[in-house]
């Protein structure tokens, strides 16, 4: 059989369109826009827009449609293109299983490729500096003659070499400014980068949090980092039209589109960009808490872009429980403001209230040109410290005990305070270790995707089992996330169809196809199987053939042995030891257990055989395991 693969490069290209019309070149904040669209088809389009500023801080989530396509390429199991040693390899590296009576390749076990045969397109860091020179060129044609220069050649030629076949001066330029670039990144090891200030979009105004004017005396309150979070339901393909009031901010906003098509699929469309911007405005930035009789300097900040030299005054609105220097228009101050220039004043606050108090400041000219007014909120918290008491009590279960708890008020509480006792008992001897482990964040650990071998499957397979099980009867999803339990039973499928691979046609279960059967393990598995049907579809008969293997490997007084244990005995808990037969003789009899409450109509595993050993080995034993036996012996009467 001969072999061989090649690499097909896909355009990224979506086949539903949201095209949003371009917008003005200005826009005053506070005032209405309307955003034209169009699609290809009936969709469902939702919109948003971020302010520009967020993405300064971090732009790592600005979404894309390059990022969804990214994401979409990362489940790709191809790792390389070409010949391999033999028939087999070209399949595995091509990200394909193929089976046939001349040969078997290997089975990929997640999205990573192997060192043998990583390919340059996986390496993150690479993957990273790619995509940071692409970034300069904003242009698709541009672009694309940079990502042809980022390719790696195959026949080995030089950078100048290559860009010889590139006919356009300007493409040829970018071609081989990519290509030399990403030559020496390959060469070069990898460099731990320190953090730095990300570069400033030069459509982002800097102002703070940016409060600022409109023409008239229109007070600015609305200060979101998003808005415009609708959804139009277009019925069929064609234009249409959404209308919003701007929020008061003074910088670029980014309006991005997302389509659910009826018959395209999804889309994500490149966001269009909307400039707020007036000539003149005022900047305020208070803290986020201060204390109450605390006193404070709020700097106010006035830009004037017009050419034209502004004398303006300055002052505050009174507002009650609130001490300032300019409480009233008879107490403003005169600022000269100079064209293209900007001008501060300090305002002293002391707050005597505890809450939110308004800071309310206008601004306007003496021609009454130019005006501004701008509302925000200062949170005012009660002064002092909280101060907290902690007691431990031990109580016994087997005596009453009555607690009385006398705490006085402190001499120093802090006047009009909210001040209360808080009461928490516990009621276990391990106190909060306990409850932390047993919350919904301590479960949700335990929820792992099975791999490896059949132990190690069944082994991280029940810890998510018996978390879904706790947290359904426990009520505790809603403190995790909206995802999290249809993970899990994404992690469970998992398992179970992993698990069924290690089958043997005799329904037994051992490390690997390969290796003897283990006992334990196949009870362990019946059990796990036989709680999770449930959750997914069970196949009955798979579970009984299991059943029937532990039967038949019953011995005639009743015990069970396990010839051949499994490998990782940290998994068996207290199974095995110098009681081995008792201890797996009671699993077993639990595991089948759970399978005839599961499949109440399937066979009888005789559990009076099970009964009558563990009874009689306990009787041997001084009657401890008598009574432990005693119990499950109740436990399996039918």
């Amino acid at each position: 059989m001969v072999a061989n693969s090649a690499w097909v490069d896909v355009e990224d290209k979506c086949r539903g369109r949201v095209e949003m019309r371009d917008l003005d070149e200005e826009y005053k904040p506070g005032s209405k826009f309307d955003l034209h669209f169009s699609t290809n088809d009936a969709a469902n389009v939702s919109f948003v827009a971020v302010d520009s500023a967020m993405y300064i801080l971090n732009n790592k989530y600005r979404l894309a449609p390059r990022k969804v396509f990214e994401a979409m390429n990362s489940y790709d199991l191809g790792c390389f293109y070409g010949g391999g040693a033999k028939s087999s390899d070209v399949f595995m590296d091509a990200g394909l299983s193929f089976l046939s009576d001349v040969d078997v390749s290997g089975f990929r076990q997640d999205y990573t490729c192997t060192k043998r045969v990583e390919r340059q397109r996986r390496e993150i860091r690479l993957q990273d500096q790619f995509s940071g020179i692409l970034s300069e060129y904003s242009g698709l044609r541009l672009r694309k003659c940079c990502q042809a220069g980022i390719s790696k050649n195959l026949m080995s030629l030089s950078c100048e070499q290559r860009a010889e076949h590139v006919r356009e001066s300007d493409c040829r330029q970018v071609f081989r400014r990519c290509c030399e670039h990403t030559l020496e990144d390959r060469r070069t090891k990898p460099r731990n980068k320190g953090l730095g200030r990300s570069q400033v979009d030069p459509d982002v105004v800097d102002i703070g949090e940016q409060p600022f004017d409109e023409v008239s005396v229109h007070v600015r309150s609305a200060f979101p980092q998003s808005w415009l979070w609708e959804t139009f339901s277009a019925g069929q393909a064609g234009n249409h039209r959404i209308t919003s009031d701007i929020p008061d901010s003074i910088t670029t906003w980014e309006i991005q589109a997302v389509g659910m098509f009826e018959n395209q699929g999804f889309c994500v469309e490149e966001p269009k960009k909307m400039k707020v911007f007036r000539p003149f405005f005022l900047s305020m930035n208070l803290p986020y808490s201060v204390k109450r009789n605390e006193q404070m300097i709020v700097k106010v900040t006035l830009y004037n872009y017009s050419p034209q030299t502004v004398s303006v005054l300055v002052y505050m609105k009174k507002a009650e429980g609130l001490c300032s220097s300019l409480e009233s228009r008879d107490n403003a101050e005169t600022l000269t403001v100079s064209a293209n220039g900007a001008q501060s004043i300090d305002l002293t606050l002391v707050p005597l209230v505890v809450g939110s108090i308004p800071i309310h400041v206008f601004a306007f000219s003496h021609s009454g040109s130019q005006t501004d007014a701008i509302l925000k909120h200062l949170r005012v918290l009660y002064e002092g410290n909280v101060e907290q008491k902690e007691w431990s009590i031990a109580l016994s279960s087997k005596e009453k005990r009555s607690i009385e708890i006398l705490e006085r008020p402190p001499t120093n509480v802090v006047p009009d305070a909210r001040n209360y006792l808080y009461i928490k008992p516990t009621g276990t001897i391990l106190g909060n270790a306990v409850e932390n482990s047993l919350s919904a964040a301590g479960i949700d650990k335990l929820i792992r995707v099975p791999t490896g071998c059949a132990e190690q499957t069944a082994m991280h397979m029940a810890p998510t089992v018996f978390a879904v099980e706790y947290l359904d009867q426990t009520e505790q999803w809603l403190s995790l996330t909206a995802e999290r339990k249809d993970e899990a039973l994404s992690h469970i499928e998992t398992g179970y169809s992993r698990i069924l691979g290690f089958k043997k046609d005799d329904g037994s279960y051992g490390v690997w196809l390969t290796h003897p059967s283990s006992t334990w393990l196949t009870a362990f598995i019946v059990k796990i199987f036989s709680i999770v049907k449930v959750y997914l579809s069970v196949n009955e008969r798979i579970v009984s053939e299991s059943v029937s293997y532990l039967i038949r490997a019953q011995k005639s007084d009743g015990h069970f042995e396990d010839p051949h244990p499994v490998l990782m005995k940290v998994m068996q808990g207290g199974v095995g030891g110098a009681e081995g037969e008792v201890s797996l003789t009671a699993f077993v009899a639990v595991a089948l257990q759970h399978f005839l409450n599961a499949f109440p109509q399937s066979i009888n595993p005789s559990p009076a055989k099970l009964v009558g050993h563990a009874a009689q080995i306990g009787s041997k034993e001084g009657g401890l395991y008598a009574g432990i036996y005693f119990e499950i012996q109740i436990q399996i009467q039918f």
